[in-house]
């Protein structure tokens, strides 16, 4: 965005189109949306045309990338749960059958 001016101390000047624009910008990040799509949208804008249809397509895939996001997730902290579960079943075990040190041994890793 090009400043419309300069105030005499040398601040730059924006008109309202450019206030506009930022603001739609800033709502669409918030909205979860990436910079790539909201280039997108602003290019349809700029072309004169209305980006509606455009703007729908967009935030589909974008709801199916957060679903999936979201399935990742929730798959990473039930695995977490499952990993806690154990690890504070073995607290009362011996040192040879910690959980802890059996996932490390089990893993090439040393628990030492």
């Amino acid at each position: 965005m090009s400043p419309s001016g300069r105030t005499p101390s040398g601040y730059r000047l924006y008109d309202e189109s450019s206030v506009h624009r930022l603001r739609f910008i800033k709502n669409a990040q918030r909205s979860g949306l990436r910079l790539r799509e909201i280039r997108e949208l602003l290019q349809v804008m700029d072309q004169g045309a209305c980006p509606c249809g455009h703007t729908t397509h967009l935030v589909g895939q974008r709801i199916q990338q957060v679903d999936e996001e979201l399935g990742r997730l929730q798959a990473q902290r039930a695995e977490l749960m499952r990993l806690q579960e154990r690890n504070q079943s073995s607290l009362a075990a011996t040192p040879e059958v910690w959980f802890c040190a059996v996932a490390q041994l089990t893993k090439g890793g040393d628990p030492s």
